[in-house]
Formats: C-alpha cells, structure tokens, sequence
C-alpha cells in the first residue's frame, strides 16, 4: 500500500507537542505508515518563529517547486481564485497560494488550521470544496489523522 503524502502548514508545526491529532500523524509518520514534510514555504515560515518551531521543523524534509513557470503560475491564479476570490493583500496569502501550489504538485495532502473559523471564516479550510474541485485536499489536524487512519486500515 503506497503511503499517504502530508503537508504541514506552518501552523501546524506542533513544536510544543500540544496538539494530540498532530502528535498521533506523527507517530505515524515516524512508524512509516504515512509521510510527512514541508513545503518550502511553510518551511521558511515555520523556521522563522522560536528555536522550539526552528529544530521541529527540522525533523522534516521539505518539498520545492518545479521550474515550469508556466505551469505554476496557471495554478497560482486558480488557487488565488478559489482561496482569495477578492485579490491577495499580503505576503502571508501569497505564502498561502505557495503552499496549497506545492502541495497540489506533490500530491499531498495540507494539513492546516488556516480558516473555517469565527475569527477566519474563509481561509484554506473554509475554501476546501473549492480547492478540492482542483485537487488539492486540505484537512484539519484531526480530519488528517482520521483519514490517515482510515487509508492504513487503523480505524
């Protein structure tokens, strides 16, 4: 059975061990029943916080862009559609876009807490039927482990 591919935000670092759905995909990621990694992006994002965030992130590998500029930027502009339909106003949703775009071309899975809440109604979680209509999957730390748990046969 080939293993699942997840992408961590940079919100879901999980330094402090203080999220038990992110602790679990860990173990799983460290007993080869699921991968885990980065982008690049939310590599340097997460790397830019505390020394505790830094050397967490530095458990992982991380994944790049390819060098199809032509590619990439088509799908920039229709994950900018699908998460920022009103234009992108800062660094930290072109961050986003970066993110979502890699874990498109990976095949991953994003696991984030961005969005789908009072504070963030839209965000990458509340855009996921719209990002899964371009084939990204986004999940919530504990919808990750669920179907983490559910593609292994661990349910």
């Amino acid at each position: 059975m080939e293993r699942i591919l997840f992408h961590l935000d940079a919100n879901a670092v999980n330094a402090r061990r203080m999220n038990c759905d992110l602790n679990e995909l860990e173990l799983l990621a460290e007993t080869g029943v699921i991968d885990i990694q980065f982008s690049e992006t939310a590599n340097m994002e997460a790397s830019a916080g505390s020394k505790l965030r830094s050397d967490k992130v530095d458990e992982y590998t991380w994944a790049g862009l390819t060098a199809d500029a032509s590619l990439e930027d088509e799908w920039r502009r229709k994950i900018q559609v699908a998460v920022f339909p009103f234009g992108v106003h800062s660094d930290s949703q072109r961050n986003d876009i970066e993110v979502l775009l890699t874990a498109k071309l990976a095949g991953a899975v994003l696991v984030t807490t961005d969005g789908a809440s009072k504070t963030q109604p839209r965000g990458i979680l509340g855009s996921s039927g719209e990002l899964a209509a371009l084939g990204i999957n986004v999940l919530s730390p504990q919808d990750a482990l669920a179907f983490a748990k559910r593609c292994s046969g661990r349910l």
